[in-house]
């Protein structure tokens, strides 16, 4: 009986070790480079394109520009509903992995809060507004007391 039971739990840490992979996998490693492994980035130097230090200043505006919508219309939208999933999955109104908040909430928090910061030249703060599922997720993390209250501690 006790073996089972090691067994059973070693099943429940496989799969939510391999949803956390999943997880830091995708923000970690996307984007719209054919040559390489696909990786979360807007900047033209990690999708083939020379540094920006060696260009003009409109080639190197006109670049980003034409990287960032390009990312927004054609790869966001993709990774929103991989997100949407994950959270449907998981129950859809927890975390990624289920009721409680992990590290992979987290680490996810951390990638996609990015694009509603406003920071970044021709990514719009409300971009990930079409995407109920995720903004709803990004909420109930900032809503958890820890998570809070740091960032109550850096404002």
């Amino acid at each position: 009986m006790g073996l089972l039971r090691i067994f059973r739990g070693l099943g429940v840490l496989h799969c939510i070790l391999g949803k956390i992979f999943i997880v830091l996998c995708s923000l970690s490693f996307c984007s719209m480079n054919t040559h390489n492994p696909p990786r979360f980035s807007m900047r033209p130097e990690k999708l083939g394109h020379p540094k920006s230090a060696d260009w003009a200043k409109e080639e190197k505006d006109a670049t980003i520009k034409k990287v960032r919508e390009a990312f927004l219309a054609e790869e966001l939208p993709r990774y929103m509903g991989y997100y949407a999933d994950l959270l449907k999955e998981a129950g859809g109104n927890a975390f990624l992995l289920g009721e409680d908040l992990t590290i992979a909430d987290i680490a996810a928090y951390i990638g996609l809060n990015y694009y509603r910061k406003g920071v970044a030249d021709y990514v719009p703060a409300d971009c990930l507004e079409p995407y109920p599922d995720v903004v709803a997720f990004l909420k109930r993390v900032e809503e958890q007391p820890k998570v809070a209250a740091y960032k109550a501690s850096k404002a």
